[in-house]
């Protein structure tokens, strides 16, 4: 089965939302941060109580709830933010691609520039979302193939083929 598809930031952006969503490593370094700030500001309110100024204990009390309640969404938009930017500034978007999945193997071809031919036993597992397949090849390097460039009954065949190669 041969697909052609131009593949742009937002595909990219796609897979970072779903990587720091989804990602073990990402997720468990984002809960520790999440709670050593409260944690930190209420150790140093009780410092400063402890040589008589009760005042800084309710400003570290404000802040550590600040910070529970507002640094989940302001990490996450901006790492979004700033890979998004990265994107941009490395000019290699929006891109032609030609991918053809048969029984043994995948071709992934950017026309004129890039042919690379992968086979099956490669890929570590794929993830399908809403608008998505991810491919993963690494932990961090996947092969996004959006369903968009499909009709619904190849989306069902690629879905049977990557259900019989790789492990979900």
């Amino acid at each position: 089965m041969k697909i052609l598809f131009d593949i742009g930031i937002e595909d990219s952006m796609a897979f970072y939302r779903h990587f720091f969503d989804t990602d073990p490593n990402v997720r468990k370094q984002w809960r520790s941060a999440h709670f050593i700030g409260p944690v930190l500001f209420m150790l140093l309110g009780l410092v400063l109580t402890m040589i008589g100024m009760w005042f800084p204990l309710i400003i570290s009390g404000v802040a550590a709830i600040g910070w529970l309640l507002f640094y989940p969404r302001f990490i996450r938009s901006l790492w979004l933010k700033k890979t998004r930017e990265q994107l941009l500034s490395g000019g290699g978007l929006p891109e032609n691609r030609m991918m053809e999945f048969t029984g043994e193997q995948v071709t992934n071809e950017i026309p004129g520039k890039a042919h690379e031919t992968l086979q099956w036993g490669l890929f570590i597992k794929y993830v399908e979302t809403a608008d998505h397949f991810f491919l993963y090849v690494s932990g961090t390097q996947v092969v996004i193939v959006p369903k968009r460039a499909m009709d619904a009954a190849k989306v069902d065949e690629l879905t049977q083929l990557l259900n019989n190669k790789i492990k979900k």
